[in-house]
C-alpha cells in the first residue's frame, strides 16, 4: 500500500505529500475483511517513535531508518511476529557518530610512524655502509 493512513479522515483523499492517497479506517477495515486478514503491516512513512499503530490495531506502520536524513531525530523499529502473531516492536536509535574516520586516522598515524621508523632504519643502514 503506497498510500498513507489517516486516523481523522474516512475514505480516500489525495495525499498532501504528492504521492498516492490517504485512506481512513473504513478503507482499512474493508480491505482486511475482503482479504481475510486481521492487520496490515506497512513501511515507508516516517514515524517519530519508530512505529505507529492505528485503527484499533488493524494497521501498523514500521520505520526502520533512525534519525532519518540526519535531521528528524526519530527512532526506528524492527517488528517481530511470533508463531501466534504476537507483535514485538523493537525500537532503536541511530548509532553513535561514526568512529570509522577516527579509526582510519589512528591507523594512518601508526603506519606513518612505522614507515618513518623504517625510513630511518634504511637511512641509517645506508649511512653506515
Amino acid at each position: 500500500m503506497w498510500s498513507d493512513p489517516d486516523a481523522d479522515k474516512p475514505g480516500f483523499s489525495i495525499s498532501a505529500r504528492g504521492a498516492g492517497y490517504i485512506f481512513g479506517e473504513d478503507v482499512c477495515s474493508r480491505f482486511l475483511q475482503e482479504n481475510g486478514m486481521s492487520c496490515v503491516y506497512r513501511a515507508h512513512q516516517l514515524c517519530k517513535d519508530g512505529y505507529q499503530v492505528l485503527f484499533d490495531g488493524k494497521l501498523a506502520t514500521i520505520w526502520s531508518a533512525p534519525n532519518y536524513c540526519r535531521r528528524y531525530e526519530n527512532l526506528a523499529c524492527i517488528l517481530e511476529l511470533d508463531e501466534q502473531l504476537n507483535e514485538y516492536f523493537n525500537m532503536f536509535e541511530d548509532a553513535p557518530e561514526n568512529t570509522r574516520e577516527k579509526k582510519k586516522d589512528k591507523e594512518r598515524d601508526i603506519f606513518s610512524v612505522a614507515s618513518d621508523s623504517t625510513r630511518r632504519s634504511s637511512i641509517m643502514s645506508t649511512a653506515s655502509s
